[in-house]
């Protein structure tokens, strides 16, 4: 983890707050993936794969992510819980193979 941290970081708990931030994913419209994975010492493009299968990210990522941007776990819960419920919707959409 760097020790300075994205000023955009700061933007996302104000956004949450106003209801601006609904769900996990809408945090990486104002702070680049590459900009989180860099600050929690992961690699890009591994990040980005848990990024793409949510079933597989663990809670320690989901709490650093929350604490850089100043969300309780409890609010990072419900942003990732939402993240799931959209992504189930867009499952039941596609057609099966």
């Amino acid at each position: 983890m760097s020790s300075e941290l994205d000023p955009r970081y700061d933007s996302i708990k104000p956004m949450y707050d106003k209801g601006k931030i609904k769900s996990f994913l809408d945090i990486f419209k104002h702070v680049p993936k590459s900009t989180v994975a860099a600050d929690m010492g992961k690699n890009r493009a591994r990040f980005s794969s848990q990024l793409k299968h949510l079933k597989n990210f663990s809670l320690p990522d989901l709490w650093l992510i929350g604490q850089f941007c100043r969300l309780t776990e409890v609010e990072m819960l419900k942003l990732f819980a939402k993240e799931l419920e959209i992504q189930e919707k867009e499952k039941k959409k596609r057609p099966s193979p």
